[in-house]
């Protein structure tokens, strides 16, 4: 049940986007696609929100995903290989994605023994 008008209306500050003829056009192009393929999206003329389970989204749309229940979302989200950490309340805190401890290995593979392997 999330109103994603905030949402909206928060990202409006980022107008001078359209300005860009390259955004712009990848915008009316993604925008042509949902309108073809009828696809409820939602947009304030400067980013264009469609429900999609993918994790990778053109230039000019977010995807989001709807969850039952937020125990849903580590369970969805951890199963998917191109998922590199989950941010947020009972994962990863907010600010620590880019900065890793010596214990986070990238992908989940130990550099240090794969170095010494070679």
């Amino acid at each position: 049940n999330y109103d994603f008008g905030s949402l909206l209306a928060a990202l409006s500050k980022y107008k001078r986007l359209a300005d860009h003829n390259k955004y712009k056009n990848n915008y009316d192009y993604q925008l042509t696609l949902l309108i073809l393929n009828k696809q409820i999206y939602m947009s304030n003329e400067v980013i264009l929100l469609s429900e999609n389970p993918s994790p990778f989204s053109p230039i000019s749309v977010l995807h989001y995903e709807y969850y039952s229940r937020p125990e849903d979302i580590g369970g969805a989200l951890a199963d998917r290989r191109e998922i590199q950490c989950v941010l947020g309340g009972g994962f990863l805190p907010f600010g620590k994605s880019q900065q890793p401890s010596l214990a986070d290995y990238a992908d989940g593979a130990d550099t240090l023994q794969f170095l010494l392997g070679i």
